[in-house]
């Protein structure tokens, strides 16, 4: 708003210029009070004496100086004609018309003044008010903040703690341990095991880990021997049978499972790891001596059986069983094993056997030992189904044994002059030699 009278710019509610002191004009150049004013003032005038003459009141509104509202009334004087009016009387007439209109005016205008006062402390409550609410809702927002801000640092550092503290527990030792591991860090790894074990050696994570390291460091007999050690001090321990079985595998030990189960005597456990269980390949035959050749067959519940007729222990590489196998003379070591589908082998099966083919009785030769003069022919009694081998000693002594390849006996033999040992054997039809006969004969003839 700018002032009238200097020009200057007057601030919102500001009543007077703060440049030249010159009073805001409140009422507007036309303002419908003057209307009523007059209308008042008409009312006023017609209490006065019926006789005199009532015309209507016109007013001029007009600007003063200082930019107020300055009134200006033209009150007709009663007709002088009818009723004759001293000077002194309309001058007092007109002073009270003029001080009954100033006192309106006046009154209206601090009505007005009242009303924009109030207006105007209203509007600075209202800002007050404003200005408050800002700051208690800036308040409870920088509270809100802090609040915020002390909630997530409570939360951080117990988080930090929390974490520190996780760290020193067993699983947070055994992440530790696999960290440094898959760092190839294995001096720091192993430490982290150790320390795990410490604090709970009956759990396999910290094993396995540690089996882990010394695999990596191509120590796996170490690993084993833990395993072994917490296995003999919880046998009940399924988790750590299964951490040994898996370190087996890794290490291509497969044999050593079935040995390892064999020597469990915790149900609960064999039933839980019985997908590594392998059961025994079963022979057909009993271990003993037979007098003929054999057959010996191997069976084993829905897995392969592998084999060997050499002594030597069986693998997944050995021979296969798909068909009998022949026990032939001799002594026969058969060993075998049954692998399943975990690729898992059984505990070693061994049987020995013994094929011995009976021996017939040495053969009846004549004539007798005996010292001859006289040439004699020697025979041998040759049962069905044998053939009869011989040999005759050298000059010089040498006696030779008989066998299937010797000179074989077809009728009647002219005993040698001079001193000689005579051998006969029988070999049956499957090759089998009898007992040595054996004659000594002298001939010096007359």
């Amino acid at each position: 708003m700018k002032c009238k009278n200097c020009g200057a710019t007057i601030p919102e509610g500001y009543l007077y210029c703060e440049k030249c002191g010159q009073e805001v004009q409140i009422v507007p150049d036309y303002n419908p009070l003057d209307d009523v004013l007059t209308a008042q003032v008409k009312g006023a005038l017609e209490e006065e004496p019926s006789n005199r003459t009532r015309n209507k009141i016109p007013i001029e509104n007009l600007k003063n100086s200082n930019g107020m509202i300055s009134y200006t009334m033209n009150i007709p004087l009663p007709n002088t004609e009818d009723q004759p009016e001293s000077h002194l009387a309309q001058k007092r007439r007109e002073e009270k018309e003029r001080h009954l209109l100033d006192e309106q005016r006046k009154e209206s205008t601090n009505n007005i003044r009242q009303s924009e006062l109030r207006e105007r402390k209203h509007q600075e409550e209202r800002a007050r008010r404003r200005r408050e609410n800002e700051l208690k809702r800036k308040r409870q927002k920088a509270k809100k903040r802090m609040r915020i801000l002390i909630g997530i640092g409570v939360v951080v550092i117990l988080s930090a703690l929390g974490y520190f503290i996780y760290l020193n527990t067993y699983y947070g030792l055994v992440k530790g341990g696999n960290r440094y591991l898959n760092q190839k860090n294995y001096r720091q790894a192993e430490e982290k095991f150790h320390q795990a074990m410490k604090q709970d050696d009956a759990k396999a994570d910290a094993y396995n880990g540690l089996a882990a390291v010394y695999i990596a460091q191509n120590e796996p007999d170490a690993a084993e021997e833990y395993y072994l050690k917490a296995i003999s001090k919880y046998p009940g321990n399924v988790e750590l049978y299964r951490g040994c079985i898996e370190f087996y595998q890794q290490t291509d030990q497969l044999s050593k499972i079935p040995v390892l189960l064999d020597e469990c005597e915790d149900d609960g456990v064999l039933d839980d790891l019985n997908m590594y269980v392998s059961n025994e390949p079963k022979f057909s035959l009993e271990e003993k001596t037979y007098d003929e050749v054999q057959e010996l067959s191997l069976t084993s519940k829905g897995q392969k059986i592998y084999y060997t007729t050499d002594g030597t222990e069986p693998t997944a590489e050995s021979t296969l069983y798909e068909a009998p196998i022949q026990i032939g003379e001799g002594t026969t070591t058969i060993s075998a094993i049954s692998v399943n589908d975990e690729g898992v082998p059984s505990v070693v099966v061994s049987k020995t056997y013994v094929v011995e083919y009976p021996v017939a009785d040495a053969p009846a030769v004549s004539p007798s030992t005996g010292y001859y003069e006289r040439q004699m022919q020697i025979t041998i009694q040759v049962p069905s189904g044998y053939t009869a081998y011989y040999t005759i000693s050298s000059a010089d002594g040498e006696i030779e044994t008989p066998t299937a390849a010797s000179t074989k006996y077809t009728g009647p033999i002219d005993m040698p002059e001079g001193n000689h040992i005579f051998c006969a054997v029988l070999v049956d039809g499957k090759g089998r030699l009898s007992e040595i006969k054996k004659m000594n004969y002298e001939l010096i003839l007359q």
